[in-house]
């Protein structure tokens, strides 16, 4: 699996990473994601599928973000405290190890534009790379940050800035998905999703 997520990753880099600097990316992103998913997705490919069919134009906050809990046992870096989900509070550390990363885009960001970071984010750098898995009790692993659970804060990922070297990506300011979203959207409600930290009604 993990040969096959640097393959994807070549694929997308040769055909499409330099346009992908811009918000508006080329028809040829398509054909990337059809070349990956016919040449190495013939198991049940989940966190691809997920990618490629997610309507992103239903995320209010131009924000994307997963979640993966490690409380299983699971080897998961912990970089947030979980606070609620849909009424239901998680006191302390109750949730366990969890860790949330997510990215924001540009009202312009094309479709393709954006499924190619969040391909990154939810598969490449976390599932098959760190062998991330589970998900906040109740919640999806990943979806717009307003379906989420409301947490402190997630790691960010951006595009590469065109004067650096390296591959198609780099975290964001500080590499934090909060202070990437008030960058972009400095009046948006979004970042109230992100609390920086958990209130007295979590225990916290």
């Amino acid at each position: 699996m993990k040969l096959a997520a640097h393959i994807i990753k070549a694929i997308l880099a040769v055909c499409i990473g330099p346009l992908l600097l811009a918000p508006t990316v080329s028809a040829r992103t398509s054909s990337a994601f059809a070349d990956a998913e016919n040449s190495f997705y013939d198991y049940s490919g989940d966190e691809f599928e997920l990618v490629k069919n997610f309507d992103f134009n239903q995320c209010d906050y131009n924000t994307w973000m997963c979640c993966w809990d490690g409380r299983n046992g699971l080897a998961v870096k912990d970089n947030t405290d979980v606070c609620s989900y849909r009424g239901e509070e998680f006191p302390g550390d109750s949730e366990g190890p969890v860790h949330c990363h997510g990215f924001v885009w540009p009202e312009n960001a094309s479709d393709d534009f954006i499924k190619y970071l969040a391909l990154d984010v939810a598969f490449i750098n976390h599932v098959d790379e760190k062998a991330y898995t589970g998900n906040i009790p109740g919640a999806p692993v990943c979806h717009c940050l307003e379906e989420m659970p409301e947490v402190s804060r997630a790691d960010c990922t951006q595009y590469r800035k065109a004067n650096l070297a390296g591959s198609d990506f780099m975290a964001c300011s500080k590499n934090d998905l909060r202070r990437a979203y008030k960058e972009l959207y400095p009046t948006g409600r979004g970042r109230d999703l992100l609390v920086k930290k958990c209130d007295n009604r979590y225990g916290m």
